[in-house]
């Protein structure tokens, strides 16, 4: 006898795809919309607003590898330098280090000067761009007479080189004066250039170049424990970096990222704690220094006020300089990038008497 169980669809039901055939043609219309809409918004912005496309070429090669630091420069060099946006030549110079790998800075009297002044931080104050006589340090040193400056900053330095920097006794090793003042120059941007994005590696950090050679840390923010060394990101989160180097391809992405992702309460909160540990570290080489951040006055002048106000509570000194110039006067005191802006020498010489009254420096 068989069994009559009934049609194997009771329901005389079609198949999801047989019974809505207009849904997948939707969805498909819909994406290459979306596809189009794109490639469109990226063609647009590479047309009328692309993301410039800076390097940097050296010869001889300005840099040497460093286990630590990730990079470093050349001891007892003499480099001729020059920057290209594009097509276009930003800056044609020569740079010359000393037996330390440090930037020269050209010395009247220096039997003279018994207090140091140590620079650390990155392009900004390096002096990229700019001949030795245009540099702050230059700058300083020639309207200060009882300082020496001591260059250790370097293009693409971020907190976590200044601190690696200490952390190898650099400053006690290879400076002599045992008084005087440390400075790091914060560069606080919500983009490409801003020392938080270069601490803590996030997308806004270029990954060509010198942010392919940083190294990292990974962070307590509540300073509870010491910085722990993680070194390159390629080596530590290989996803994260080429996932960045893949999407950074993308200039309407570049374009877009600061805005719709600003810097969280949390990354400002570990940038504090990795500046008060370089604090400790910089007052372990030199006792009897002064420690000090500068907010450089290129800096993003609303996105200061957080950051400095969590530096303080930690009891670490800040200067805020962003207000040194007015936004109509900024053309005329940056030596190029329309992107990440540098300083010229008009505007070192400004910072630089500036440095000089309020840290009391000629004193």
């Amino acid at each position: 006898m068989v069994l009559d169980i009934g049609p194997a669809n009771p329901l005389n039901r079609q198949p999801w795809s047989c019974r809505f055939p207009c849904v997948r043609k939707k969805i498909r219309k819909f994406l290459i919309v979306i596809v189009a809409v794109l490639c469109a918004s990226e063609l647009a912005v590479r047309i009328f607003s692309p993301v410039p496309q800076t390097k940097q070429v050296s010869s001889p090669h300005m840099y040497e590898y460093h286990p630590s630091l990730g990079f470093r420069l050349r001891n007892n060099l003499v480099t001729h330098v020059y920057g290209m946006d594009g097509n276009k030549k930003i800056f044609d110079v020569k740079y010359q280090t000393d037996q330390f790998g440090r930037r020269i800075v050209p010395l009247n009297k220096p039997e003279l000067r018994l207090k140091h002044f140590i620079i650390l931080g990155g392009s900004t104050v390096f002096g990229m761009g700019l001949p030795d006589h245009e540099t702050l340090a230059f700058h300083l040193a020639s309207k200060a007479s009882r300082i020496t400056p001591f260059n250790y900053a370097v293009d693409g330095y971020g907190p976590q080189s200044a601190y690696t920097q200490s952390k190898l006794n650099l400053l006690k090793s290879e400076i002599e004066q045992e008084e005087g003042t440390t400075a790091f120059f914060f560069q606080m941007r919500n983009h490409t250039g801003g020392h938080v994005q270069t601490l803590l590696g996030t997308f806004a950090l270029l990954l060509d170049g010198w942010g392919e050679g940083l190294s990292f840390y990974e962070i307590d923010p509540y300073n509870l424990r010491e910085p722990k060394y993680l070194g390159k990101m390629k080596d530590f989160d290989p996803l994260k970096f080429y996932t960045f180097r893949f999407f950074q391809n993308f200039h309407l992405i570049n374009t877009f990222h600061p805005k719709l992702f600003p810097l969280t309460d949390l990354q400002l909160t570990q940038t504090a704690s990795l500046l008060n540990d370089l604090k400790k570290q910089v007052l372990e080489s030199k006792p009897k220094t002064r420690f000090v951040v500068v907010f450089h006055p290129l800096s993003d002048r609303a996105k200061i006020k957080p950051l400095k106000k969590l530096l303080e509570e930690k009891n670490v000194e800040t200067l805020d300089h962003s207000q040194l110039i007015e936004d109509r006067d900024l053309p005329s005191h940056t030596a190029f990038n329309r992107y990440f802006p540098h300083p010229n020498g008009k505007l070192n010489s400004l910072l630089a008497v500036r440095l000089i009254e309020d840290l009391k420096l000629d004193r």
